[in-house]
């Protein structure tokens, strides 16, 4: 049965965000707010990559992901819009006998992820794929669970990512959709939003809910393709 609950107020946004330490990357300061927003479409550059990984790469609603996925040991997990790779690299501590792939349309993310995980004791289960929503390079019904965390209103297309994700999702797959609260309204999506994009598109919307990950709120929805 679906739950379906209001959302909560949202929080304000801390005004100091943790940092990360990146091995032979400088650590930039926070950027002006029309820099450190990234719009759909454009591509995420050097300069943007970075700050993003100093400000957000190991936000704690990566690892909140995992634990939401309840991974079994040996599925193929997909994270879509994978960032640094901090979910990918939570995966597989757990997924040990499985695939975790972790996917970005952007190469500096992807160059970053892979030399953050090249010495994480699971690396030789972590793969890092250059593409956006809209281009899974992964065959039909060949995911088990894919998340996108706090990367869907990034997506150019989402009708047409959502339709490739349920193209490589199994039969019973699972689609976890986490979108962090802001105050500001121009920031991340609305319950709303989310709610009727799944109606029109190849998912069930299973549950959606809202959260606390830390001081952190999101909203969480939990779909599976639709029969046929």
């Amino acid at each position: 049965m679906m739950n379906i609950k209001p959302s909560s107020t949202a929080r304000e946004q801390s005004s100091t965000e943790q940092n990360l330490s990146v091995q032979n990357l400088p650590v930039l300061p926070p950027m002006e707010d029309d820099h450190g927003e990234h719009l759909p479409g454009k591509p995420w550059g050097d300069e943007l990559a970075l700050w993003y990984v100093n400000n957000y790469g190991e936000h704690p609603v990566n690892a909140f992901a995992i634990e939401l996925a309840d991974l079994k040991g040996s599925e193929t997990l997909l994270d879509i819009g994978c960032g640094s790779g901090a979910a990918v690299r939570a995966a597989a501590e757990k997924n040990t006998t499985g695939r975790n792939i972790g996917l970005d349309p952007s190469p500096a993310m992807i160059r970053i992820a892979r030399e953050q995980s090249q010495d994480h004791p699971a690396s030789s289960r972590m793969e890092f794929i250059q593409s956006g929503a809209e281009d899974i390079p992964l065959a039909p019904e060949s995911v088990d669970v894919a998340i996108a965390v706090n990367s869907l209103h990034h997506w150019p297309d989402m009708s047409e990512g959502l339709s490739e994700v349920a193209r490589v999702l199994k039969h019973q797959g699972r689609l976890i959709l986490i979108e962090e609260i802001f105050t500001e309204q121009d920031r991340g999506m609305r319950p709303g939003e989310v709610i009727e994009l799944l109606k029109s598109s190849a998912f069930t919307l299973q549950e959606y809910s809202t959260r606390q990950c830390d001081d952190i709120q999101v909203n969480v929805f939990f779909a599976q393709p639709k029969e046929e």
